[in-house]
């Protein structure tokens, strides 16, 4: 073919489109066999590697140039951490506008602004119904500090870790804000209580709504997170609340004694969802969602797949929401 650079360009090679186009050269199979681009004769194999027609490929980078990359569905899925699919089903749900661009054979969809906020708005809502919350929000890392952990000053004060328009550090108990460096340099501070166990592999949480003017809620925070540890609880913080996720499972009394001041029905008034039952001397969490083992027919279990992924939830969700839309017709749901 000799040297392309040297002739009237006529062809582009593999890696110069997929450079054009911004794609995987493998993605340029994808093109050919969609028929957005076509591949260049060659007989008998004469050229030494596949070339393909400019005008398509022309075409194609200009319909790029004129979409915002920011408006596509893909790009806000990846923005909000969702899949295509889901985006894509809240769009049609709640009657989303959208624009299409024609090219050709193929139409382009982009998302206008309010489109945007709103998606933003409803994934925010899915993400606040879940207690997988972003764990950065309650947990620092690199400190191995917690969200509203106590801890106790040499002189006997006490501080509660916060976080202030995302900077770290303790607030004592007269509302006194300190952020970590400085509190580095002018507190001794020593934890209270670990905040370290091994990870349950459990996905089954109890939830308690904790008020904050309440006392008596801190000796309920603070015993789930020194016995269970940050590894097996999730925190959803807000002004007047606090809603505390633990992890399934049984704490034993004896080695982990409830505070005098606390009591099962004390802690039982906070529970959201699911149970805490005191049997003995063990304490039972239970989590808000039982198991099913069952067997359905494969149509209908082919359908639940299907409605699970363009929802982005769970199996187990989707049959959940199904049962739940069933008992509360006409009152069934008590």
């Amino acid at each position: 073919m000799g040297d392309i650079k040297n002739q009237e360009v006529k062809f582009y090679t593999r890696q110069q489109v997929a450079e054009m186009l911004d794609i995987s050269e493998r993605t340029v199979y994808t093109y050919v066999r969609d028929n957005k681009i076509r591949v260049a004769p060659n007989p008998y194999k004469i050229r030494k590697e596949a070339v393909y027609y400019c005008e398509e490929v022309d075409a194609l980078v200009k319909a790029k140039k004129t979409i915002d990359p920011a408006s596509t569905i893909a790009h806000v899925a990846k923005e909000l951490g969702v899949s295509r699919q889901h985006i894509e089903y809240l769009i049609t749900a709640n009657s989303l506008n959208t624009n299409r661009i024609q090219r050709k054979n193929t139409v382009r969809i982009t998302l206008p602004k309010e489109t945007i906020e709103k998606l933003e708005e409803l994934v925010q809502e899915s993400q606040d119904k879940s207690p997988k919350y972003r764990k950065s929000t309650y947990f620092n890392e690199m400190n191995n500090i917690a969200l509203y952990q106590r801890f106790v000053q040499e002189d006997g004060t006490y501080f509660r870790v916060d976080l202030v328009n995302n900077k770290w550090g303790y607030r004592d108990d007269e509302g006194h804000f300190i952020d970590l460096e400085s509190a580095e340099t002018t507190l001794k501070l020593k934890p209270v209580y670990n905040i370290n166990q091994e990870p349950i592999k459990e996905s089954n949480y109890v939830e308690l709504t904790l008020t904050k003017d309440k006392p008596e809620v801190w000796l309920i925070f603070d015993y789930f997170l020194s016995t269970r540890g940050i590894e097996n609880i999730s925190i959803r913080n807000s002004a007047q609340s606090i809603q505390l996720y633990v992890v399934q499972g049984i704490i034993s009394l004896t080695k982990n004694p409830l505070p005098t001041e606390l009591s099962p029905f004390s802690i039982a008034k906070y529970i959201t969802a699911g149970d805490i039952v005191i049997e003995q001397d063990e304490l039972f969490i239970i989590g808000s969602s039982k198991r099913l083992y069952t067997y359905i027919k494969l149509d209908n279990y082919n359908s639940l797949i299907k409605e699970a992924n363009i929802k982005d939830v769970s199996i187990g969700e989707m049959l959940d929401e199904i049962l739940e839309a069933f008992f509360n017709q006409e009152g069934k749901l008590k």
